[in-house]
């Protein structure tokens, strides 16, 4: 079963259970529903083109972003940086994230496709594009271009240990960047302002624009990662504003194919 919840207030819940932010979490029953069978498939012509770039080896954490103009970004996870034209993992800088532009075609199958991957260096060494702070990093989650600025989110993560699963999510962290049309490394970073939620609900999972609005997947993270869906309006966003005056009341529903429809970039 599939189940989701609803924040009213300030940013809102849709598909059932009301949440206003800032306040006490409100009674309700999310709603549940028939979970998609999906089937996943390898994509050989697709995966060719990550392959192309003689550093960058491979990550996890593929999120995509339509920048226009048939270019697409490409946001990943922890990365592997080739050290030498070896291209081993072993010799190789382990980074937290990355980035790459794809262009041409918004088909990566495309033989037209061309793609370029960017991080950042420091003594030589390559570092991630966005960089760490206090021991905090960043990992990729969705995004939007609008028309003044494109608008990134990200999970900021601390280690809590050893092992490969000793970090935790502390937070969700907003970027912007209205000089999108130029290459990333000439990219200027600002960081923008989510609302204090009384719930930890990393916004950002997923980012779709349907007309004037702006709807903003979420799932409660560290937690049972139950699924949330915000909206804001595009032009408050596109004004860096992430604190609306809307709300969506716990009758309004949201309806989802089964399974859904696939658009290229995904």
């Amino acid at each position: 079963m599939a189940t989701a919840h609803v924040i009213g207030g300030g940013l809102a819940l849709m598909l059932g259970l009301a949440v206003p932010l800032g306040c006490k979490h409100a009674a309700a029953t999310p709603i549940e529903g028939p979970a998609c069978a999906l089937a996943p498939a390898q994509w050989p012509a697709a995966d060719a083109l990550f392959r192309r770039d003689p550093a960058w080896l491979g990550a996890d954490a593929a999120y995509s972003v339509d920048l226009g103009g048939s270019r697409v970004l490409w946001r990943f996870g922890d990365s592997f940086i080739a050290k030498s034209p070896a291209r081993s993992r072993s010799d190789a800088w382990f980074i937290r994230n990355s980035v790459a532009v794809q262009s041409a075609s918004l088909d990566p199958s495309s033989a037209a496709a061309q793609i370029a991957f960017a991080w950042r260096t420091s003594n030589g060494a390559a570092t991630s594009f966005f960089p760490e702070r206090g021991g905090h990093w960043f990992w990729p989650l969705s995004g939007v271009r609008l028309p003044s600025r494109l608008v990134l989110f990200m999970l900021e993560e601390v280690a809590t240990g050893s092992g490969s699963f000793g970090f935790q999510s502390v937070g969700t962290k907003v970027a912007f960047v209205k000089n999108a049309d130029m290459d990333p490394s000439a990219w200027t970073l600002e960081d923008g302002t989510l609302p204090v939620l009384t719930l930890p609900i990393a916004l950002g999972a997923a980012v779709v624009r349907d007309g004037d609005s702006v709807y903003l997947f979420g799932v409660r993270e560290p937690g049972d990662h139950s699924v949330y869906l915000a909206r804001i309006s595009v032009t408050a966003l596109d004004a860096g504003e992430l604190r609306p005056r809307q709300r969506v009341r716990g009758a309004d529903r949201v309806t989802c194919s089964c399974p859904p429809t696939a658009r290229s970039p995904t």
